[in-house]
Protein backbone atom coordinates (compact mmCIF):
# COMPACT_ATOMS: atom_id res chain seq x y z
CA UNK A 1 0.00 0.00 0.00
CA UNK A 2 2.89 2.36 0.72
CA UNK A 3 4.31 1.86 -2.75
CA UNK A 4 0.96 2.67 -4.38
CA UNK A 5 0.48 5.85 -2.35
CA UNK A 6 3.99 7.04 -3.17
CA UNK A 7 3.40 6.42 -6.87
CA UNK A 8 0.15 8.36 -6.81
CA UNK A 9 1.78 11.28 -5.02
CA UNK A 10 4.68 11.29 -7.50
CA UNK A 11 2.25 11.28 -10.46
CA UNK A 12 0.32 14.18 -8.94
CA UNK A 13 3.49 16.21 -8.54
CA UNK A 14 4.41 15.55 -12.19
CA UNK A 15 0.94 16.58 -13.31
CA UNK A 16 0.83 19.92 -11.58
CA UNK A 17 4.38 20.54 -12.67
CA UNK A 18 3.32 20.07 -16.25
CA UNK A 19 0.71 22.83 -15.90
CA UNK A 20 3.38 25.26 -14.78
CA UNK A 21 2.67 25.46 -11.09
CA UNK A 22 6.33 24.76 -10.40
CA UNK A 23 7.63 26.65 -13.45
CA UNK A 24 10.33 29.26 -13.06
CA UNK A 25 9.06 32.84 -12.60
CA UNK A 26 8.88 35.02 -15.75
CA UNK A 27 11.68 37.51 -16.18
CA UNK A 28 10.75 41.12 -15.51
CA UNK A 29 9.52 42.84 -18.71
CA UNK A 30 10.61 46.44 -19.45
CA UNK A 31 7.93 49.12 -19.20
CA UNK A 32 8.41 50.15 -22.84
CA UNK A 33 7.80 46.60 -24.10
CA UNK A 34 4.69 46.16 -21.97
CA UNK A 35 3.12 49.33 -23.41
CA UNK A 36 3.66 48.26 -27.05
CA UNK A 37 1.20 45.37 -26.94
CA UNK A 38 -2.05 47.41 -26.52
CA UNK A 39 -0.88 49.89 -29.18
CA UNK A 40 -0.57 47.12 -31.80
CA UNK A 41 -4.07 45.88 -30.98
CA UNK A 42 -5.55 49.37 -31.38
CA UNK A 43 -3.84 49.90 -34.74
CA UNK A 44 -5.13 46.54 -36.00
CA UNK A 45 -8.71 47.39 -35.02
CA UNK A 46 -8.50 50.72 -36.86
CA UNK A 47 -7.69 48.93 -40.10
CA UNK A 48 -10.57 46.47 -39.76
CA UNK A 49 -13.50 47.21 -42.12
CA UNK A 50 -16.45 49.08 -40.69
CA UNK A 51 -20.00 49.38 -42.06
CA UNK A 52 -21.62 52.59 -43.31
CA UNK A 53 -25.39 52.11 -43.58
CA UNK A 54 -27.35 54.43 -45.87
CA UNK A 55 -31.04 54.68 -45.01
CA UNK A 56 -33.19 55.93 -47.93
CA UNK A 57 -36.50 55.66 -46.03
CA UNK A 58 -39.16 58.18 -47.06
CA UNK A 59 -42.86 58.31 -46.30
CA UNK A 60 -45.91 60.48 -46.80
CA UNK A 61 -49.68 60.26 -46.55
CA UNK A 62 -50.02 57.93 -49.56
CA UNK A 63 -46.62 56.26 -49.84
CA UNK A 64 -43.71 54.74 -47.94
CA UNK A 65 -40.30 53.78 -49.31
CA UNK A 66 -37.98 51.64 -47.21
CA UNK A 67 -34.54 50.85 -48.57
CA UNK A 68 -31.04 50.59 -47.08
CA UNK A 69 -27.61 50.19 -48.58
CA UNK A 70 -24.38 49.21 -46.84
CA UNK A 71 -20.80 50.17 -47.65
CA UNK A 72 -18.03 48.13 -46.00
CA UNK A 73 -14.56 49.69 -46.10
CA UNK A 74 -11.58 50.35 -43.86
CA UNK A 75 -11.71 53.54 -41.76
CA UNK A 76 -10.35 56.57 -43.61
CA UNK A 77 -11.22 55.22 -47.08
CA UNK A 78 -12.78 57.90 -49.37
CA UNK A 79 -16.42 57.12 -50.17
CA UNK A 80 -18.74 59.08 -52.48
CA UNK A 81 -22.29 59.28 -51.16
CA UNK A 82 -25.19 58.76 -53.62
CA UNK A 83 -26.17 61.85 -55.60
CA UNK A 84 -29.54 63.16 -56.79
CA UNK A 85 -29.21 61.53 -60.21
CA UNK A 86 -28.73 58.09 -58.63
CA UNK A 87 -31.96 58.05 -56.61
CA UNK A 88 -34.45 55.39 -57.78
CA UNK A 89 -37.64 56.66 -56.14
CA UNK A 90 -40.43 58.66 -57.76
CA UNK A 91 -39.40 62.34 -57.51
CA UNK A 92 -43.00 63.38 -58.14
CA UNK A 93 -43.83 62.10 -54.65
CA UNK A 94 -40.75 62.54 -52.49
CA UNK A 95 -38.69 65.10 -54.40
CA UNK A 96 -34.93 64.63 -54.57
CA UNK A 97 -32.13 63.52 -52.32
CA UNK A 98 -30.81 66.63 -50.59
CA UNK A 99 -28.38 65.51 -47.88
CA UNK A 100 -27.24 62.78 -45.48
CA UNK A 101 -27.10 63.03 -41.69
CA UNK A 102 -25.91 60.90 -38.78
CA UNK A 103 -27.64 63.16 -36.26
CA UNK A 104 -24.55 65.31 -35.68
CA UNK A 105 -22.97 65.82 -39.09
CA UNK A 106 -24.70 66.66 -42.38
CA UNK A 107 -23.28 65.86 -45.85
CA UNK A 108 -24.43 67.00 -49.26
CA UNK A 109 -25.80 64.50 -51.78
CA UNK A 110 -22.90 63.24 -53.88
CA UNK A 111 -20.29 64.48 -51.39
CA UNK A 112 -17.12 62.43 -50.84
CA UNK A 113 -16.44 61.57 -47.20
CA UNK A 114 -14.01 59.30 -45.35
CA UNK A 115 -15.16 56.11 -43.70
CA UNK A 116 -15.68 56.59 -39.93
CA UNK A 117 -13.79 54.66 -37.24
CA UNK A 118 -16.87 52.68 -36.24
CA UNK A 119 -20.14 51.44 -37.73
CA UNK A 120 -22.31 54.43 -38.65
CA UNK A 121 -25.76 55.05 -40.15
CA UNK A 122 -26.66 57.99 -42.38
CA UNK A 123 -30.28 58.98 -43.02
CA UNK A 124 -31.38 60.60 -46.28
CA UNK A 125 -33.29 63.88 -46.34
CA UNK A 126 -35.31 65.04 -49.35
CA UNK A 127 -36.46 68.32 -50.87
CA UNK A 128 -38.71 69.42 -53.73
CA UNK A 129 -36.99 70.32 -56.98
CA UNK A 130 -36.34 69.51 -60.64
CA UNK A 131 -33.35 67.77 -62.20
CA UNK A 132 -32.11 67.90 -65.79
CA UNK A 133 -29.70 65.03 -66.34
CA UNK A 134 -27.68 64.29 -69.49
CA UNK A 135 -24.61 62.08 -68.84
CA UNK A 136 -23.46 62.27 -72.48
CA UNK A 137 -22.95 66.03 -72.30
CA UNK A 138 -22.20 66.01 -68.55
CA UNK A 139 -25.28 68.07 -67.72
CA UNK A 140 -26.63 67.70 -64.16
CA UNK A 141 -28.63 70.83 -63.44
CA UNK A 142 -30.75 70.90 -60.29
CA UNK A 143 -32.98 73.63 -58.89
CA UNK A 144 -35.46 73.84 -56.03
CA UNK A 145 -37.22 76.83 -57.62
CA UNK A 146 -40.78 76.53 -58.88
CA UNK A 147 -39.91 78.09 -62.24
CA UNK A 148 -36.58 77.21 -63.85
CA UNK A 149 -34.74 77.93 -67.09
CA UNK A 150 -34.25 74.78 -69.15
CA UNK A 151 -30.59 73.98 -69.97
CA UNK A 152 -29.43 73.86 -73.60
CA UNK A 153 -28.24 70.59 -75.14
CA UNK A 154 -25.31 70.92 -77.60
CA UNK A 155 -26.03 70.10 -81.24
CA UNK A 156 -22.90 68.02 -81.86
CA UNK A 157 -24.12 64.91 -83.69
CA UNK A 158 -25.40 64.96 -87.28
CA UNK A 159 -27.09 61.57 -86.84
CA UNK A 160 -29.52 62.77 -84.18
CA UNK A 161 -31.78 65.75 -83.56
CA UNK A 162 -32.63 66.95 -80.05
CA UNK A 163 -36.42 67.02 -79.53
CA UNK A 164 -36.77 68.02 -75.88
CA UNK A 165 -36.50 66.96 -72.24
CA UNK A 166 -38.65 64.05 -71.09
CA UNK A 167 -39.86 63.09 -67.61
CA UNK A 168 -40.87 59.43 -67.64
CA UNK A 169 -42.77 59.46 -64.33
CA UNK A 170 -45.23 62.14 -65.45
CA UNK A 171 -44.93 61.34 -69.19
CA UNK A 172 -44.08 64.98 -69.86
CA UNK A 173 -42.18 66.16 -72.94
CA UNK A 174 -40.70 69.60 -72.38
CA UNK A 175 -39.85 71.68 -75.46
CA UNK A 176 -40.11 75.20 -73.99
CA UNK A 177 -37.26 77.30 -72.57
CA UNK A 178 -38.77 77.44 -69.07
CA UNK A 179 -40.46 74.90 -66.82
CA UNK A 180 -42.95 75.46 -63.99
CA UNK A 181 -42.95 72.65 -61.46
CA UNK A 182 -46.37 71.47 -60.21
CA UNK A 183 -45.32 68.38 -58.21
CA UNK A 184 -42.70 67.57 -55.59
CA UNK A 185 -40.18 66.87 -58.29
CA UNK A 186 -39.42 65.87 -61.88
CA UNK A 187 -36.39 64.29 -63.51
CA UNK A 188 -35.87 65.20 -67.17
CA UNK A 189 -33.57 63.46 -69.63
CA UNK A 190 -32.91 64.46 -73.27
CA UNK A 191 -34.73 62.60 -76.05
CA UNK A 192 -33.79 62.53 -79.70
CA UNK A 193 -34.84 61.62 -83.19
CA UNK A 194 -32.04 59.66 -84.79
CA UNK A 195 -31.73 57.81 -88.06
CA UNK A 196 -28.53 56.17 -89.30
CA UNK A 197 -27.83 54.81 -92.78
CA UNK A 198 -26.53 51.26 -92.44
CA UNK A 199 -26.12 50.39 -96.12
CA UNK A 200 -25.85 52.15 -99.49
CA UNK A 201 -25.02 49.78 -102.34
CA UNK A 202 -24.84 49.98 -106.14
CA UNK A 203 -26.10 46.76 -107.71
CA UNK A 204 -23.81 44.82 -110.10
CA UNK A 205 -21.24 47.59 -110.50
CA UNK A 206 -18.27 49.00 -108.65
CA UNK A 207 -18.71 52.53 -107.35
CA UNK A 208 -15.28 53.41 -108.81
CA UNK A 209 -16.23 52.28 -112.31
CA UNK A 210 -19.85 53.19 -113.02
CA UNK A 211 -21.01 52.73 -116.64
CA UNK A 212 -22.78 55.41 -118.70
CA UNK A 213 -26.06 55.10 -120.52
CA UNK A 214 -27.09 52.21 -118.25
CA UNK A 215 -29.96 51.89 -115.79
CA UNK A 216 -28.24 51.71 -112.40
CA UNK A 217 -29.96 50.53 -109.21
CA UNK A 218 -28.97 51.94 -105.84
CA UNK A 219 -30.42 50.30 -102.71
CA UNK A 220 -30.18 51.69 -99.20
CA UNK A 221 -31.01 50.74 -95.63
CA UNK A 222 -31.43 52.83 -92.49
CA UNK A 223 -32.30 52.27 -88.82
CA UNK A 224 -34.27 54.33 -86.33
CA UNK A 225 -31.95 54.78 -83.34
CA UNK A 226 -33.95 57.51 -81.67
CA UNK A 227 -36.48 57.62 -78.86
CA UNK A 228 -39.59 58.17 -81.00
CA UNK A 229 -41.60 56.43 -83.68
CA UNK A 230 -40.77 58.05 -87.02
CA UNK A 231 -43.88 58.23 -89.22
CA UNK A 232 -44.28 58.63 -92.99
CA UNK A 233 -40.57 58.53 -93.79
CA UNK A 234 -39.86 59.40 -97.41
CA UNK A 235 -36.52 59.25 -99.25
CA UNK A 236 -35.04 61.35 -102.04
CA UNK A 237 -31.90 61.07 -104.16
CA UNK A 238 -30.19 64.07 -105.75
CA UNK A 239 -27.10 64.59 -107.90
CA UNK A 240 -25.48 67.96 -108.52
CA UNK A 241 -24.43 66.88 -112.00
CA UNK A 242 -26.97 67.95 -114.63
CA UNK A 243 -26.41 64.89 -116.85
CA UNK A 244 -27.70 62.35 -114.32
CA UNK A 245 -31.39 61.39 -114.50
CA UNK A 246 -33.27 59.88 -111.54
CA UNK A 247 -35.81 57.57 -113.22
CA UNK A 248 -38.12 56.25 -110.50
CA UNK A 249 -40.21 58.26 -108.03
CA UNK A 250 -39.63 58.40 -104.30
CA UNK A 251 -39.76 55.01 -102.50
CA UNK A 252 -42.85 54.19 -100.47
CA UNK A 253 -43.47 55.91 -97.14
CA UNK A 254 -42.37 53.98 -94.08
CA UNK A 255 -43.00 54.07 -90.33
CA UNK A 256 -40.28 52.80 -88.03
CA UNK A 257 -40.40 52.22 -84.29
CA UNK A 258 -37.23 52.74 -82.24
CA UNK A 259 -34.46 50.33 -83.31
CA UNK A 260 -36.40 49.18 -86.39
CA UNK A 261 -34.85 49.14 -89.86
CA UNK A 262 -36.27 49.26 -93.38
CA UNK A 263 -34.24 46.24 -94.52
CA UNK A 264 -35.08 42.57 -94.14
CA UNK A 265 -33.41 39.18 -94.62
CA UNK A 266 -33.69 37.40 -97.97
CA UNK A 267 -33.97 33.63 -98.58
CA UNK A 268 -30.23 33.17 -97.98
CA UNK A 269 -30.19 35.18 -94.76
CA UNK A 270 -28.59 38.22 -96.34
CA UNK A 271 -29.73 41.73 -95.45
CA UNK A 272 -31.57 43.36 -98.32
CA UNK A 273 -33.59 46.52 -98.72
CA UNK A 274 -36.83 47.05 -100.58
CA UNK A 275 -35.96 50.74 -100.99
CA UNK A 276 -33.95 51.71 -104.07
CA UNK A 277 -33.49 54.33 -106.77
CA UNK A 278 -32.79 53.88 -110.47
CA UNK A 279 -30.76 56.45 -112.40
CA UNK A 280 -28.87 56.86 -115.69
CA UNK A 281 -25.61 58.69 -116.37
CA UNK A 282 -25.59 60.46 -119.72
CA UNK A 283 -23.20 59.08 -122.33
CA UNK A 284 -21.54 62.49 -122.69
CA UNK A 285 -20.17 62.52 -119.14
CA UNK A 286 -16.35 62.19 -119.36
CA UNK A 287 -14.67 59.07 -118.04
CA UNK A 288 -13.25 59.52 -114.52
CA UNK A 289 -15.81 62.15 -113.57
CA UNK A 290 -16.73 62.18 -109.89
CA UNK A 291 -20.47 62.46 -109.38
CA UNK A 292 -21.65 63.64 -105.89
CA UNK A 293 -24.98 62.17 -104.71
CA UNK A 294 -27.04 63.03 -101.63
CA UNK A 295 -29.52 60.58 -100.14
CA UNK A 296 -32.06 62.16 -97.75
CA UNK A 297 -34.84 60.70 -95.60
CA UNK A 298 -37.49 62.94 -93.98
CA UNK A 299 -40.29 62.14 -91.54
CA UNK A 300 -43.72 63.76 -91.28
CA UNK A 301 -42.41 66.42 -88.86
CA UNK A 302 -39.84 67.59 -91.40
CA UNK A 303 -36.85 66.13 -89.53
CA UNK A 304 -34.27 65.05 -92.12
CA UNK A 305 -31.11 62.97 -92.22
CA UNK A 306 -28.74 62.93 -95.19
CA UNK A 307 -25.79 60.96 -96.49
CA UNK A 308 -23.44 62.14 -99.24
CA UNK A 309 -21.40 59.76 -101.40
CA UNK A 310 -19.50 59.85 -104.69
CA UNK A 311 -19.59 57.60 -107.79
CA UNK A 312 -16.83 57.63 -110.40
CA UNK A 313 -17.64 57.19 -114.10
CA UNK A 314 -15.93 54.31 -115.86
Amino acid sequence: MRIIQTSILFAFVLTIGTFGLFAAPLPEQPVEQVQETPAVIVESSRRSPVTLTLDFTAEGETYRYSYTQQIIQAPGTPVRLPSRSQIRFNPGQIGFLASWSDGKNTYEAGETITMPDKDTSLTATYEEGVLFYDPIHEIEYYSSDRVVTVPTVPDDDEDRVFVGWYDRQSDTLLTEDTYKRTTSGACFRPVYKSLVFTRIALHSYNSNAVPRNTALSLSFAYRNRGDFVMNNIIASLECDHGLVRILDPQPQRRTLRPNESNHHLDFFGRRTSADSFTFVIDDSVPSGSELPFTLTVTDEDGVSFSKTFTLIVK
